[in-house]
């Protein structure tokens, strides 16, 4: 569970920046995730290489609700099968 209004940046900058500091499609302040009312959001917050969920770009302006097993994307989209080497992709999982 993560509590209420709780609000993680990720980007090679910010959560997980050990884990992702070599993947050069992903911004220093990638995305957004927000928790309220027990539902998960995120926002994309590059301007260049963009977020993505189940595949789709999502907007800047309006967070995009999560749900469990969907695949995030900070700086790539898989094309014709294939998941860019220089992006990172995520899975919401259930705790």
């Amino acid at each position: 569970d993560v509590p209420n209004n709780t609000e993680i940046i990720l980007g090679r900058e910010n959560v997980l920046k050990e884990y992702i500091n070599d993947k050069s499609y992903v911004s220093r302040s990638h995305a957004k995730i927000v928790s309220d009312g027990g539902n998960l959001y995120i926002t994309n917050l590059s301007s260049t290489n963009f977020t993505y969920v189940n595949n789709e770009r999502i907007s800047s302006d309006t967070p995009a609700l999560l749900k469990v097993d969907d695949e995030i994307g900070l700086g790539g989209c898989i094309n014709n099968g294939n998941r860019q080497e220089l992006a990172v992709y995520l899975v919401v999982r259930e705790k």
